[in-house]
């Protein structure tokens, strides 16, 4: 009798590390979604994306989601900012912070932001997911995705 119960003990062991292994593999290869936003100190619509909008999808996709933030301080930033805009075929006039990118859409402000972003983390995460965007100049800004 002792002998069937270790060995009915082995063999729900042995089932309940093959049967959460494969979870525990799939969890580390979930796919993830990258994307950089600029932003700076003083600007509402940033402040207010970066309070109401980027936190519950925080929450929602907890490491499936990762952002830069680059805050802007200076004249020389923005003009690199503006490049980057051009290089992506932006017009300058319609270029402003929060200025969001991601895989290969551009969201700029308070509106388009919200309306659109998180679809596009969802499409991203239900395709494999999607590294750092890769716009011609960002590698001023983060010289590591260059």
């Amino acid at each position: 009798m002792k002998q069937r119960l270790i060995l009915v003990s082995l063999l729900m062991a042995l089932w309940t590390i093959t049967a959460v292994s494969p979870t525990l593999a799939q969890s580390q290869e979930q796919p993830t979604v990258h994307a950089v936003m600029f932003w700076t100190e003083g600007c509402g619509h940033c402040a207010w994306v970066k309070e109401n909008v980027l936190p519950p999808l925080a929450v929602q996709y907890g490491d499936q989601w990762q952002l830069n933030l680059i805050e802007l301080t200076n004249a020389e930033e923005f003009d690199h900012l503006f490049d980057l805009g051009a290089a992506l075929g932006i017009p300058r006039e319609t270029i402003g912070v929060p200025f969001l990118l991601i895989g290969d859409a551009v969201l700029i402000g308070s509106d388009q932001i919200p309306a659109e972003l998180p679809g596009l983390i969802e499409r991203h995460l239900v395709a494999g997911g999607v590294g750092w965007p890769q716009a011609p100049g960002l590698e001023w800004f983060l010289p590591e995705l260059a």
